[in-house]
């Protein structure tokens, strides 16, 4: 649902922030690195010239830290201020004043990191899944893989359930509080 703004044309989301096409593309680049970055990770824990040095748990470690690193970066350009910094806001930040970002530009919200904590353990999960199923010779076979997934598995059960729940609970809550009179 886009709404056009009439000072300058610019589209504005539902959420009533102003995109822009550069920040779009700021995004589809940030998106691109995590996603290579990942798969470069994967890469190097399953060919057989890099297994010897660079093992499928280092692989899948990177995997999650990327991943979650990433994903708090491209969240960090969704929910930016896209209006340029004021004369004052460029001289404190060049002073290094730690008062700035009182408009909120910098902090990462709690919801932000349950977003990237959610993501991460999916994507996480999902590659662990395929290194089992299509790659046997990289990780353990047996009852070991067995028992890392079903690990996993209710893990990712949990997180998931938990993600929604709490997202639940938080409308929940915004809802009472605005039905509140004060």
């Amino acid at each position: 649902m886009s709404v056009k703004n009439g000072k300058d044309g610019r589209f504005m989301r539902a959420s009533l922030r102003v995109h822009d096409w550069p920040d779009r593309s700021k995004l589809r680049l940030a998106v691109s690195i995590v996603g290579l970055l990942d798969l470069t990770a994967i890469f190097l824990g399953t060919y057989p010239k890099t297994a010897g040095s660079f093992k499928v748990a280092w692989s899948v470690g990177s995997v999650g830290v990327i991943t979650f690193l990433g994903y708090l970066m491209v969240e960090t350009i969704m929910r930016s201020d896209v209006r340029p910094l004021t004369a004052k806001e460029v001289t404190a930040r060049a002073q290094g004043d730690a008062s700035l970002g009182t408009d909120g530009r910098g902090k990462v919200s709690p919801t932000q990191i349950r977003d990237a904590i959610a993501v991460t353990v999916v994507v996480v999960y999902l590659t662990m899944l395929g290194l089992v199923l299509f790659d046997a010779s990289a990780v353990a076979s047996g009852t070991s893989a067995d028992n890392l997934i079903s690990s996993f598995t209710t893990l990712a059960i949990f997180v998931i359930t938990f993600y929604f729940g709490s997202k639940a609970v938080d409308s929940y809550v915004s809802i009472k509080t605005a039905e509140k009179p004060t």
